[in-house]
């Protein structure tokens, strides 16, 4: 577990983030990396499908949608704990190499004892891997 403060001191003190998170709660859990691309990814999937949410549509089933649908679920999952924080996993919005904004998932785990960044595309539940640029390109990041 983890506070706001300690995560935001990871993100702006040690990361050099561009800008200051938005957090909810006063405490996190922090998933584990291999919930969150298996277990996780693979019920987000089947969530997504049984509500027929899964299609691409623009501006009203768009990656911020996506976004928003995977955190609320990770919420409702990490309310079954019975843990009393909050979940270290949040949206993430920036602009991509390619070009064009884009809303993705962001998680802070701990990994070799020390905390790390990891994003997935809530869309298919595979890591992404951003470049430099398109982190310092962040325009939101909530928690």
């Amino acid at each position: 577990m983890k506070t706001s403060s300690e995560l935001e001191s990871f993100l702006i003190d040690d990361l050099s983030f561009p800008i200051m998170p938005l957090w909810a709660d006063e405490t996190y859990s922090l998933p584990d990396k291999t919930w969150l691309f298996g277990d996780f990814a693979a019920a987000l999937k089947n969530f997504q499908f049984k509500f027929g949410v899964m299609g691409y549509r623009p501006s009203n089933n768009d990656c911020d949608n996506f976004a928003k649908i995977a955190v609320c679920f990770a919420d409702i999952l990490h309310s079954y704990s019975k843990i009393d924080t909050g979940i270290a996993i949040g949206e993430f919005w920036y602009v991509q190499d390619s070009g064009g904004a884009h809303a993705i998932l962001v998680a802070i785990v701990m990994e070799d004892g020390k905390l790390k960044l990891k994003f997935m595309e809530p869309q298919t539940g595979e890591e992404l891997k951003l470049s430099d640029k398109e982190i310092e390109s962040c325009t939101l990041i909530k928690f």
